[in-house]
């Protein structure tokens, strides 16, 4: 922020080498965001979402079977997040922890495949939180304080669209499971003299969890499982 209080408090703190809490200033947004995006897959044929390419085939021998694993682990946490301001106007105080990204297995294209079976996991846990989120404000205005943590991951095990997959000597078993935890064990909220327009700690696993077979394909084996399986925990231990 280029204003002249700012300059003042940066030009002090050049000349005495001391450090500085904020006083007359405005700040649009203060946001700690640690975030994942990652994306883990393992497959055979063309990437998710991508259509097989015409007149393009391939062909898998094995002695024994196909074994497609994609685990994942995704942790998006800030231990300590301290927002201690006195005379400041702040339009948006917030920390945000967020695990996203995907992970998957899928099989298509127009393959051939010679084994015992074709095996896939995608496996993924995901954790988004903070120890604590201590806000400590005197003569401020706040229009909104707000923290969340959230776990946005998707976690998939498919046979995709227009695929031509055929398996010659046994079954496809095809496994989505995945663990999400969205934790925020305190909002310690400390004020005085304080105009304040929202408080709103937002905790919440989303995202998702999916085995199925896309449209438009035609698969041939012995047996086909799918399972999609989530175990989902979102907690706020307290807001003071």
């Amino acid at each position: 922020d280029g204003t002249v209080e700012v300059q003042k408090i940066l030009s002090c703190v050049y000349r005495t080498g001391q450090g500085f809490g904020a006083s007359v200033v405005t700040l649009q947004e203060a946001p700690p965001t640690p975030r994942i995006a990652h994306q883990v897959a393992a497959f055979v044929g063309p990437a998710a979402g991508v259509a097989p390419i015409a007149g393009l085939s391939g062909t898998i021998t094995l002695a024994g079977g196909v074994d497609l694993n994609a685990p994942s682990v995704n942790e998006a946490t800030v231990g300590d997040v301290s927002i201690g301001v006195g005379v400041v106007n702040i339009d948006l105080a917030k920390p945000t922890m967020t695990a996203g990204g995907t992970t998957r297995t899928h099989v298509g294209g127009n393959y051939t495949i010679n084994a015992t079976g074709v095996s896939g996991e995608a496996n993924a846990t995901n954790s988004a939180g903070s120890d604590a989120v201590p806000i400590s404000i005197n003569l401020v205005e706040v229009s909104e304080v707000t923290t969340e943590v959230r776990t946005t991951h998707e976690t998939e095990a498919f046979v995709s669209r227009d695929a031509d997959f055929t398996l010659n000597g046994g079954g496809i078993e095809l496994d989505a499971v995945s663990r999400n935890e969205a934790t925020l064990d305190g909002v310690d909220l400390g004020v005085s003299l304080v105009g304040i327009g929202t408080l709103k700690p937002v905790v919440e696993t989303a995202g998702a969890t999916r085995a199925f077979v896309e449209e438009g394909g035609n698969l041939r084996a012995g047996s086909l499982s799918l399972e999609a399986a989530s175990a989902n925990d979102a907690t706020l231990d307290s807001v003071n």
